[in-house]
């Protein structure tokens, strides 16, 4: 009767916590709806590749991708299924995303308690899942830039769960689960494919050490988890045998590891910059001069819950007093903490929690229930740290760290909540007191986010497209794109047939989608990184003479991050292609600002001198 009462005592714990994630999983949709995407930049591959393959294109034979291939093909049989829309993907995002949530309330109360988890899953949902932080979108969850990256993250997360209840329960189904995963992680992009290998490995060194199994049994365990592996990979080898050769083949299965061997295009400006290389001096001391600002206010509330403590015998009035005060200041004054800095701490951090979990997981004395906690922390860790790399000395919350630095945010809230006062031991344990101020810590690094979120957000009132397809994106008073954009759409439906298409220059294959007119051309990305992974200006150009299109839409797109001008005046950045455009081809239409000269938005419609 007593382990009766108990188990129902958890399960209704379990279902508040739940239900606490749901309601802010519904809330947080219904607040951030159909604003997730960018208009112009970057997602119109997300919709146009999946809608083309689902009309029976294959991918890197009718259109050329650097990313891996199941992402795509994935959207495509959602857009088979339920119908070629915005919207199709959405609820299939959502589903995923929520599936991501609950399962990180899963892993992290296996390693802690069900606060913690809650906890974890509301950061996930408020700060990375629906979020903007920039004035592009995109770096969200339900309307990623790349669906290999949130594809790729939520199997990596469903390769840990399995690993965990492996560790708990020995059933070898949860290995080939483990196994598929990786496999299908492989196929969307290398940065956390890279991740998911290295949690992979540990995994199995975990199972051979904590299992205490007989060694041909381990060997097993690792043979079965392999050969798995490699299914996804041999199905798509099989898949694009059947339309271009072995070779070829085998470089549509390999995507984006293939496109990335021998490209320089990791040692351009963009990702220099982004990655913290660029000034890895400077940059490696600003995230030591923050990391100790986070040791300090740490350290500070160590000394507060130890000071305070024997003033009073009940604690939780001013505990809850203290906690709120804290969180009041921190919202009221949000310069106290640097928070757009603060995901500079993540590596060393994760680095130091990684590799102490691993100890206490491989030391002999450690209680066997330890073990796998410490080994389900360590294999979160890997994973985290290894997804930061592209980050390195400028991880950061917001842009691409709406992936990259997820897990190791997660990790660092369980590790000041649970790990920490764990490994204090008894005697320096902090109490109730440090606890409510981590708590009002983290609750004001989320109102922050959520407020500079809504800033962007509350400006996003302009529908583009339509129905389905309807996206919510600035209104002219902040910016002329939607306004272009939907003009465009409109001329595009009087101008162009829909059985003959266009290609939009540098990017704007958003326009291709939300028209419904296909692009005749394999090359539908040519911003700098885009178009050097094509092969150049040169191959891009080739092809057009080849197979000139009757229509080319010129769309104005800012490459100064790329660390060239405007599309058409760098010969390394699409001149000769302009060039040739010009003097072949007739404007029809401005939308605004003509395009590719200045900073103003502006759209142009051009028509081959020749087409009848």
């Amino acid at each position: 009767m007593e382990i009766e009462k108990t188990k129902n005592s958890f399960l209704r714990e379990e279902a508040w916590c739940i239900s606490l994630l749901g309601v802010a999983f519904l809330a947080l949709s219904i607040w951030s709806w159909r604003k997730w995407p960018d208009i112009l930049v970057d997602f119109g591959h997300e919709l146009y590749i999946p809608w083309q393959l689902s009309q029976g294109k294959v991918l890197y034979r009718d259109i050329f991708w650097y990313f891996g291939p199941l992402p795509s093909y994935l959207n495509a049989l959602w857009f088979r299924l339920f119908g070629v829309s915005l919207t199709t993907l959405i609820i299939c995002n959502l589903i995923i995303l929520a599936g991501i949530t609950l399962l990180i309330y899963r892993i992290f109360k296996v390693m802690f308690n069900y606060f913690i988890a809650t906890l974890c899953g509301l950061v996930f949902l408020f700060i990375f899942a629906f979020s903007q932080y920039v004035p592009n979108g995109n770096y969200n969850f339900v309307c990623p830039y790349s669906h290999a990256l949130t594809h790729g993250t939520a199997l990596t997360v469903v390769m840990i769960f399995f690993f965990i209840r492996y560790l708990l329960e020995r059933q070898s189904g949860f290995i080939g689960g483990a196994g598929l995963c990786l496999g299908l992680v492989i196929l969307t992009k290398p940065e956390v494919g890279l991740a998911a290998l290295a949690t992979a490995e540990l995994g199995l060194v975990l199972i051979g050490n904590l299992t205490q199994a007989p060694k041909t049994q381990v060997l097993k365990v690792v043979l079965v988890f392999h050969a798995v592996a490699l299914l996804p990979s041999l199905l798509f080898f099989i898949f694009f045998s059947r339309y271009m050769s072995v070779g070829e083949a085998v470089r549509a299965t390999a995507g984006a590891w293939t496109s990335l061997a021998g490209s320089p295009v990791l040692s351009r400006t963009f990702y220099l910059r982004s990655s913290g290389l660029d000034q890895p001096g400077s940059n490696f001391f600003l995230m030591l001069k923050v990391l100790g600002g986070m040791i300090l206010w740490i350290g500070s509330c160590l000394i507060a819950d130890r000071s305070l403590r024997p003033l009073w015998i009940h604690r939780t009035v001013p505990v809850i007093l203290l906690g709120v005060g804290l969180g009041g200041l921190l919202m009221a004054k949000p310069g106290l903490i640097p928070w757009f800095s603060i995901g500079r701490t993540l590596p060393p951090i994760t680095l130091v929690v990684g590799a102490v979990c691993t100890i206490l997981c491989l030391r002999k004395h450690t209680r066997p229930d330890v073990k796998i906690r410490m080994g389900s922390m360590a294999l979160w860790a890997m994973f985290a740290f290894v997804l930061l790399w592209k980050i390195i000395l400028n991880a950061r919350l917001f842009n691409y760290g709406f992936v990259l630095a997820m897990p190791a945010t997660l990790l660092l809230v369980a590790s000041l909540l649970g790990l920490l006062p764990e490994l204090l031991g008894k005697k320096y344990r902090p109490g109730d007191l440090f606890q409510g101020l981590i708590i009002a810590l983290i609750v004001a690094g989320i109102v922050f986010h959520f407020q500079v979120s809504n800033k962007f957000y509350r400006y996003k009132d302009f529908a583009v497209g339509e129905n389905g397809d309807t996206i919510l994106t600035y209104g002219p008073r902040v910016d002329l794109t939607g306004v272009a954009m939907a003009q465009a759409l409109q001329r595009i439906e009087e101008l162009i047939p829909r059985e003959i298409g266009f290609v939009a220059l540098p990017e704007g294959v958003m326009l291709n989608y939300l028209s419904r007119r296909i692009s005749p051309t394999r090359y539908i990305y040519n911003m700098p990184i885009g178009l050097e992974m094509n092969g150049g200006s040169e191959q891009v150009l080739e092809s057009f003479k080849t197979h000139p299109p009757q229509f080319i839409i010129l769309v104005h797109s800012d490459s100064n991050e790329h660390g060239v001008g405007y599309f058409g005046r760098d010969p390394n950045f699409g001149k000769p292609i302009l060039d040739w455009v010009k003097s072949s081809y007739i404007p029809l239409e401005r939308i605004f600002y003509e395009p590719l000269t200045d900073h103003h938005f502006g759209i142009k419609i051009l028509k081959k001198m020749d087409a009848s």
